[in-house]
C-alpha cells in the first residue's frame, strides 16, 4: 500500500554476498532481520542461470577456498567443490605452454622453467612471492599492480605474457592498474588454497546463506528510492521502519540511498561468451591464457567434467574479454571464434553460441582510503560491502560479519 509502515528491528538493503553474511551473524545470534533485495534474486555478482541444459555463471567466477569468511559462514561439503588445475596454460606465438604450480605440481618443474615466458630468475621470483621470501608490503596503497612487478624486476615477457594476461582476469581490466594490495590478497589466497567451483555454479553459494534465513524474511524486486533517519523508503510507496538499517549495497548505491558523493565511477569490466561443444578442446578445470594479447580472449576455461555445468556428454566453454573496445562489438562473437579455430582449429559448426554477458564494473573501483573504512554512517545507520576494503567475496562477506558484530554490541 502506498505510504504503508512497517516496523522493523533490522532492515538490510541489499542482498548480496555482504547483506546476506550480515543477516546470517544476526539471525545467528538472535536478531529479528528483513532484507530488502532490488533484483529477483540473492547473491549479487554471484548469479548463475540454467539455460538450455548449461549452468552459466555471470563471468567466469571462483572460490578460493582458503577464505577465512568463506570458511566460517559456508559448508564446503554441500556446495560440492570441484577443484581446478593449479596452474595455466599460456598461448604465445601460436604454441601452448605450461605454467603449473611447482608446489603442487613437482614434476612440472622443469617443463615450467624451460618455457619461453620470463626466464628462470622470474619464475624463481614468483616461487620466493609464493614464500614469503619476496614481499610487496613495503609499497603504498596506491602502488598499480603493474608498477610494483616492474619494481621487483621481473622481465617484460614474464609482465606481458604470464602475469598481464593472468591478473587481468582476476581484476577484470587489462592494464594492471588495481592497487598491490589486491595483487597480495589473490595471490596469498591462490597459494593456501584451492581455486574451485561449486558443482551446481556459484549462486549456490548465496542460496545456502539464505536458506538459513527463510523467505519470509527477505523482500525481492523491490528497490529502496532513499534512506531517511530511521526510514526505508521504497519505490512502491511503501516506507519501512527499523531500528538499525544497513545499506549492503554496491558504493554507488550506497551514495545515491544516503546522497553521498562518489567521485570515481571505477574502470572494470568484463564480458563472458559462453560455448557449447561436444568433445573438449583443452583439459576440463585447466585455465588458459592469451599470452600474446592479440584478439579478444583474455582467457577460457572449459569448465570441470565431474561438475554439472553442461549436460552428460556435452562441454561449456567460458571465454572472458576485459579489453573495452570489443565489449560493443557486434561482431564479438565471430572474432571469438575465428580465435579459438586458430588455436584450436575448430570448425565452424563445432561451437553452439549459448549466451554472452557484458558486466560492466563488476569490481569496485579502488578499496576506500584505510581511515575512511567505518561501518557506522551514522547512529542506527550502517554499510557493508567489498568496497570497504581489498575488493573480493572474502571483504564483502567480512564487512558483513563487522556490521552484524557492531550491531550486537550496540543493542
Amino acid at each position: 500500500m502506498h505510504g504503508s509502515k512497517k516496523n522493523h528491528e533490522v532492515v538490510i538493503v541489499g542482498a548480496g554476498m555482504a547483506g546476506l553474511t550480515c543477516a546470517y551473524y544476526l539471525k545467528k545470534a538472535g536478531r529479528s532481520v528483513y532484507l530488502v533485495e532490488a533484483s529477483d534474486r540473492v547473491g549479487g555478482r554471484l548469479q548463475t542461470d540454467l539455460y538450455a541444459g548449461y549452468r552459466l555463471d555471470h563471468g567466469f567466477q571462483v572460490l578460493l577456498t582458503s577464505y577465512p569468511e568463506a570458511r566460517l559462514a559456508l559448508n564446503y561439503d554441500r556446495l560440492n567443490l570441484h577443484e581446478l588445475y593449479p596452474g595455466a596454460t599460456i598461448r604465445l606465438n601460436g604454441q601452448f605452454y605450461e605454467m603449473a604450480d611447482p608446489f603442487r605440481q613437482p614434476l612440472k618443474i622443469l617443463k615450467t622453467l624451460c618455457n619461453p615466458i620470463g626466464n628462470v630468475i622470474d619464475k624463481i621470483k614468483v616461487g620466493l612471492l609464493r614464500l614469503g621470501l619476496l614481499s610487496t608490503k613495503s609499497f603504498p596503497d596506491e602502488s598499480s599492480t603493474l608498477t610494483v612487478m616492474q619494481s621487483l624486476g621481473f622481465t617484460e615477457s614474464m609482465q606481458q605474457h604470464f602475469w598481464r594476461p593472468f591478473l587481468s582476469g582476476v581484476f577484470l581490466e587489462p592494464e594492471l592498474r588495481t592497487s598491490v594490495r589486491k595483487f597480495e590478497e589473490v595471490f596469498t589466497h591462490f597459494a593456501n588454497g584451492s581455486t574451485s567451483v561449486p558443482s551446481l555454479g556459484v549462486a549456490e553459494i548465496p542460496k545456502q546463506l539464505v536458506e538459513f534465513l527463510g523467505n519470509d524474511q527477505l523482500m525481492l524486486n523491490t528497490k529502496a528510492e532513499k534512506v531517511v533517519e530511521e526510514s526505508v523508503l521504497l519505490s512502491s510507496g511503501q516506507i519501512l521502519d527499523a531500528k538499525m538499517i544497513v545499506i549492503a549495497t554496491d558504493q554507488k548505491a550506497n551514495c545515491d540511498l544516503t546522497e553521498m558523493n562518489m567521485t570515481d565511477e571505477g574502470r572494470t569490466g568484463v564480458t563472458c561468451i559462453y560455448y557449447a561443444i561436444d568433445k573438449p578442446i583443452t583439459q576440463p578445470g585447466r585455465l588458459i591464457l592469451n599470452g600474446d594479447s592479440k584478439g579478444p580472449i583474455n582467457n577460457l576455461m572449459v569448465m570441470p567434467e565431474e561438475a554439472e555445468y553442461a549436460p552428460e556428454g556435452k562441454y561449456l566453454i567460458s571465454v572472458s574479454v576485459v579489453k573495452r573496445e570489443y565489449f560493443n562489438d557486434a561482431d564479438l562473437d565471430q572474432l571469438v571464434r575465428i580465435q579459438l579455430r586458430e588455436w584450436y582449429g575448430i570448425g565452424p559448426n563445432e561451437l553452439r553460441h549459448l549466451k554472452t554477458y557484458l558486466i560492466p564494473n563488476p569490481v569496485p573501483p579502488s578499496p576506500l582510503p584505510r581511515d575512511d573504512r567505518d561501518c557506522k554512517i551514522r547512529t542506527g545507520l550502517y554499510r557493508c560491502g567489498d568496497y570497504m576494503g581489498v575488493p573480493s567475496l572474502n571483504t564483502a562477506m567480512r564487512s558483513g560479519r563487522l556490521v552484524a558484530e557492531q550491531i550486537i554490541r550496540e543493542s
